[in-house]
């Protein structure tokens, strides 16, 4: 009887174990700060292989390929940003959704591009621009909003 009781307790603390697992992922899941990291480092790896790859291809093959992967990713890091309202995360989504970009167009743009080309790159370096002041810019009007709701 007494080694029953033992294997009994086991399928207890078993599946405790189970339940705390489910319970630190689903904690971890919910976690904003989480996705933000991993949208972040996703538009990163993109970006990078964008720069090895522009050998190879013309810059309106990588904006089809990767471009618009990119700024479907810098969407939903600017939604996380947003519902985050924090600066760090402001800050380090703006120097990463729009200011490396936006030196790599710069240096794209120093070869000889024409038509389409030209024209997706120009377009390129203005939303590089906007996404370096949109993350900061979405803290400061959320702030701005929550505390004009405290104040009524």
């Amino acid at each position: 009887m007494k080694n029953k009781m033992p294997l009994k307790e086991n399928k207890t603390v078993g599946s405790d174990e189970a339940g705390e697992n489910e319970t630190y992922f689903s904690y971890y899941i919910k976690q904003r700060t989480m996705w933000i990291s991993i949208l972040l480092s996703m538009f990163l790896i993109l970006d990078i292989i964008s720069i090895f790859i522009i050998t190879n291809y013309s810059f309106t093959e990588i904006f089809l390929y990767l471009g618009i992967l990119m700024f479907i990713l810098a969407g939903g890091t600017l939604a996380f940003i947003y519902f985050e309202n924090n600066y760090f995360w402001a800050l380090l989504g703006s120097l990463t959704l729009g200011l490396m970009p936006v030196v790599e167009i710069i240096v794209v743009l120093t070869k000889a591009l024409s038509g389409s080309d030209l024209g997706l790159a120009i377009v390129s370096l203005i939303l590089g621009l906007i996404l370096c002041i949109l993350p900061i810019g979405l803290v400061y009007f959320r702030f701005k909003f929550m505390n004009k709701n405290s104040e009524k």
